[in-house]
């Protein structure tokens, strides 16, 4: 495999044989709690569907591991390693890579860095620098922003149980 880097202006990095996608959200959680809002998500179903348009989506099933987040070097905390896969019988390519966070003001970054590499040799590799590595971005975007809605439900949901009872 080749080496290269990760493209951070949102745009898929394609090499002769990997794609490397990055995307990032704002998410308005806490820092501390958005890893773990996340997690939760997946400890109840590892199953979830993406696709680059709502009306264009398949399940895929994911694995996600809690892992110290190698990437940050002021802060120790978690991040989880990802990993979704189609049913055999769709001809997509398997995703990996890691989700982090950071804090950003009030708000917290959503970090996804992900690579694959494109099913059916040379012409695989045609269509994605054609096309499907603008497939898979919109795909990861997407994913980005169903994780960054699920976050902030799950802790405005959080904040509401533990308000205090306002008096009668």
């Amino acid at each position: 495999m080749s080496s290269s880097t990760f493209s951070r202006s949102g745009t898929p990095h394609c090499t002769h044989r990997m794609t490397r996608i990055y995307a990032t959200r704002a998410v308005h959680c806490p820092f501390s709690a958005t890893i773990e809002k996340i997690a939760l998500l997946h400890k109840s179903d590892g199953e979830h569907h993406v696709g680059p348009f709502s009306s264009i989506r398949t399940r895929v099933q994911i694995q996600f591991e809690e892992v110290r987040d190698y990437t940050d070097e002021t802060i120790r905390h978690e991040a989880l390693e990802i990993r979704w896969k189609a049913p055999a019988r769709m001809p997509l390519p398997v995703m990996g890579g890691l989700i982090t966070v950071r804090p950003n003001g009030l708000m917290t970054d959503l970090r996804m860095e992900g690579t694959y590499v494109p099913p059916f040799g040379a012409l695989g590799q045609l269509f994605d620098r054609i096309i499907g590595c603008h497939i898979a971005q919109r795909t990861v975007n997407r994913f980005l922003d169903d994780l960054r809605d699920f976050a902030e439900q799950e802790w405005q949901k959080e904040r509401r149980e533990h308000a205090p009872a306002e008096p009668h």
